[in-house]
């Protein structure tokens, strides 16, 4: 066993044993507020579903009517034949986005789809170190075929654009691998710059996982990068139909119908893999009906008041966010992996769910809890949650054997002080009542 997979195998049994990764629900509330593990009664935080959309009757009513339709599953690869739902769904989200779309099994089986057929031997990739995890596994196969392909800080664009000079010379085009939405820290690829760099440099183009950010953000739920600029003519996007949308695969979103056909003709994955089976293709497509109706915008306006006063109270206890946006995820720091663990054992215990992020997904000294914002929560929910985040928070950085000064340093920050309240503990079953 080599290193790496040792110090993760070592990382995840101590989250498994603490029971605080690979937990089991056994029942949740009917708008998913409250979810039911190791008998004890959660409030959610750990749901990437931000706008509540997998209880909407539209859904459930279009995933009823495909599986009696077609069964429960359709088993055949698509390039020999596939339900009428696949083409009914691409047809809605080009519609949605304006663009040619293909749909895939799973955001990562588009990604080892589109990554190997696009870039060419000789080109040259750009990966920004926070890059999902997806899109570094589909460039380990560009690594095995001898593509040139280089990390470098996350958002650093100084870097990006020395990059992209001194590659211009020497390879036809360089591609740029990042999220629009990270997705452990919950801070944003700086979208302005990347568009500055495709507009003054031909040879650059940006492949972008926008996973997170679709639907709670955008017109008509197109996500966080379409919201923020336009489809550029070497851009290709890539989104998630589970998460907000409430599916299930993925989706492509190209600037041409030729390089999608590419795509869907010689990916790897979109030949020898199965396809969304008929139930999600029909929650699939009655998510992007909604998506097109407009009906989404009064949840996106819940969901960002609910934000906006999260971030209030974080800020008001002191907590350290590695990035204040206005996104439904968020990281607040706590640097080695044993004190994330302590902090989310502790939340447990009170009655929230919340997720450890820490090695691999991040640096070893740079992990944190890591907690998503849905709308079925109600801001005495997140003030709670707030208010047990930061009356154990100091005493989980100390029990790992760092202390605040440390975490401030870790992650470059200023050093802070945490300002918790007095709170009357909270049984263990009851917090989420």
């Amino acid at each position: 066993m080599n290193q790496h997979v040792a110090t993760v195998d070592q990382l995840m049994s101590q989250g498994h044993a603490r029971r605080i990764i690979h937990q089991s629900v056994t029942r949740r509330s009917a708008d998913g507020r409250v979810v039911v593990i190791d008998d004890r009664e959660t409030l959610n935080f750990g749901s990437c579903s931000t706008l509540g959309l997998e209880t909407h009757p539209a859904l459930i009513a279009g995933t009823i009517e495909a599986t009696r339709r077609f069964g429960t599953q359709f088993s055949s690869s698509r390039v020999y034949a596939s339900v009428a739902l696949y083409a009914e769904l691409e047809g809605l989200l080009s519609e949605l986005f304006g663009k040619p779309v293909v749909a895939c099994a799973s955001t990562t089986l588009g990604h080892c789809a589109a990554l190997p057929t696009l870039v060419g031997d000789n080109d040259a990739v750009i990966v920004d170190m926070q890059a999902h995890s997806s899109m570094q596994m589909a460039v380990g196969l560009l690594r095995a075929r001898g593509v040139t392909a280089t990390v470098i800080r996350h958002n650093d664009m100084e870097r990006l654009e020395d990059k992209i000079r001194s590659l211009t010379s020497t390879h036809e085009k360089i591609w740029y691998i990042a999220d629009g939405l990270y997705s452990m820290y919950g801070d944003y690829a700086p979208l302005d710059r990347l568009e500055e760099l495709l507009d003054a440099h031909p040879q650059f183009c940006l492949y972008i996982d926008d996973a997170h950010g679709m639907s709670w953000a955008g017109e008509n739920g197109t996500g966080y990068v379409r919201s923020r600029m336009a489809h550029h003519e070497r851009m290709i996007l890539a989104v998630s139909l589970n998460k907000a949308f409430a599916a299930g695969g993925g989706a492509l979103v190209f600037p041409n119908e030729q390089l999608a056909q590419l795509v869907r003709t010689c990916g790897g994955t979109s030949i020898f893999s199965g396809p969304i089976q008929p139930p999600m293709l029909g929650a699939a497509c009655a998510s992007a009906r909604l998506h097109l109706s407009g009906e989404l915008a009064s949840r996106q306006r819940r969901l960002a008041e609910l934000v906006a006063h999260t971030n209030r109270r974080l800020d008001e206890a002191g907590l350290p966010q590695f990035e204040a946006t206005d996104s439904p995820v968020f990281f607040v720091s706590t640097g080695l992996p044993e004190a994330c663990m302590n902090l989310v054992e502790a939340m447990k215990h009170d009655g929230f769910l919340m997720n450890a992020a820490g090695f691999p997904a991040t640096p070893m000294r740079r992990g944190g809890v890591r907690f998503v914002i849905n709308v079925n929560l109600r801001e005495d929910d997140i003030d709670r949650m707030v208010e047990r985040l930061a009356h154990h928070y100091e005493r989980a950085v100390v029990a790992a054997g760092s202390s605040v000064a440390d975490v401030a340093q870790s992650f470059g920050i200023p050093e802070f002080t945490i300002r918790a309240t007095p709170t009357e503990v909270f049984a263990e079953c009851g917090s989420a009542a």
